[in-house]
């Protein structure tokens, strides 16, 4: 791993830390913005669902409860 330098660290790539860094940056408060997520991909919560038989649409659903039926 190399080191990294940052201004600012936003820890959690959900909708909140993205819209936090994208902020920082584009009213330029920072000139080095870091953001670390755990996971494999960004978003939090919100996850998109495509069609195959629509591959224009997109769906986005939001995780509220892992054991939820619906989200399965």
């Amino acid at each position: 791993m190399r080191p990294v330098s940052c201004d600012v660290v936003v820890v959690g790539g959900g909708i909140s830390g993205l819209y936090m860094a994208e902020t920082l940056m584009r009213l330029k408060k920072e000139q080095d913005v870091c953001l670390f997520e755990k996971d494999t991909r960004f978003g939090g919560r919100n996850y998109d669902v495509r069609f195959s038989q629509a591959p224009n649409v997109s769906i986005s659903k939001i995780l509220i409860f892992e054991h939820d039926e619906f989200m399965k």
